[in-house]
């Protein structure tokens, strides 16, 4: 079994602190997660040029409050309690917007985790955020944190 997952999002535009994520997707041991999300404010349109997805497309998906932890749940039952998680310019655009919807999540959104680490290793060194959730839910299960590879596809 490998650790290794692949993942890519699409947005509503090239801002991480401003815009959403519309779509996430990855793969990891010939398994797949793949899922619209909800967008929260306007989609800007050259970023519906480029990925495709409009207003109407998002329009019946769940929002991130939902996706984000399913997908965090998907990513931990495919790879184990290791994952590795590798994106083309993952450190300059996934990262920061990953970081972004995590972090903002209220621990609700999380009932089978008592907190969240995860630890990026870049090209440019380590990046990472942990978030602490409310302790009053016993796990089902819980990771003690996520090792990350976004690399660069050349080195400068």
């Amino acid at each position: 079994m490998s650790n290794v997952v692949i993942f890519d999002l699409e947005t509503a535009g090239l801002d991480w602190r401003t815009d959403d994520i519309l779509s996430i997707a990855a793969t990891c041991n010939g398994e797949t997660f793949d899922s619209y999300v909800r967008n929260t404010r306007p989609i800007n349109p050259a970023a519906s040029a480029i990925n495709g997805i409009y207003e109407f497309t998002v329009a019946d998906a769940e929002p991130w409050a939902v996706v984000g932890p399913r997908f965090l749940r998907w990513v931990f039952d495919q790879a184990g309690p290791n994952p590795v998680l590798v994106a083309y310019n993952g450190f300059r655009f996934d990262v920061p917007f990953l970081k972004k919807k995590f972090t903002a999540l209220p621990a609700e959104a999380f009932p089978a985790f008592q907190s969240i680490q995860v630890s990026f290793r870049t090209a440019r060194g380590p990046v990472s955020f942990s978030k602490k959730l409310s302790r009053r839910r016993t796990p089902t299960w819980r990771p003690a944190g996520a090792s990350t590879g976004a690399r660069r596809r050349a080195e400068r």
